[in-house]
Order: C-alpha cells, then sequence, then structure tokens
C-alpha cells in the first residue's frame, strides 16, 4: 500500500501572489508606458518608458545628459506613472 501511495503525484502549494505591477502611488505599469524615476547617481529626477517588466524591478530606457540612451533598473516603488497627457506635453 506504501508504494501506491508513493506513486501518486502530490499537489504543489500555490501561492498566491499579486503578479500586477503597481508603481508607488499603485497605479499599474504594462511594458511602454512612461514613468518618472530618480537618475542613476541619484542626481536628479527624469523621465523614461519601461521596456522591461521583471519579478521586482523594471528595465527603463532614457536619454542620458549627453542625449544618448541609456537603460536602468528600478523597483516598482521608486517609479511613478506619468499620466498620458503629460506624456504628450513632453514630447512637444
Amino acid at each position: 500500500m506504501a508504494h501506491l501511495l508513493a506513486a501518486i503525484p502530490r499537489p504543489r502549494h500555490i501561492i498566491a501572489c499579486n503578479t500586477m505591477k503597481q508603481d508607488f502611488l499603485s497605479h499599474e505599469l504594462n511594458i511602454g508606458d512612461y514613468v518618472i524615476f530618480i537618475t542613476p547617481y541619484y542626481k536628479k529626477m527624469s523621465y523614461g518608458r519601461i521596456e522591461k517588466l521583471g519579478k521586482k524591478q523594471c528595465t527603463i530606457s532614457f536619454k542620458n545628459k549627453w542625449d544618448e540612451t541609456d537603460k536602468t533598473y528600478r523597483r516598482y516603488d521608486s517609479v511613478v506613472k506619468m499620466a498620458d497627457e503629460d506624456v504628450f506635453l513632453k514630447e512637444l
């Protein structure tokens, strides 16, 4: 009987977790959204576009001070999503 029980696969524990990524103000984040964040070396605030969403942080592409495209990684609680009208005004 014990050998029969050993052959039965045991159910895996399912951990309920929130898969929706949220910024500091609890807005939902998606790939392609524009966010405000502090640039590397903590010099100033800047804006960039989300390229990739990971488990704990996102990859953001932005223009550095030499006007070159650069990438950085930031935790979700350290970015704030820009509203659509703010993105439109920034691109003008």
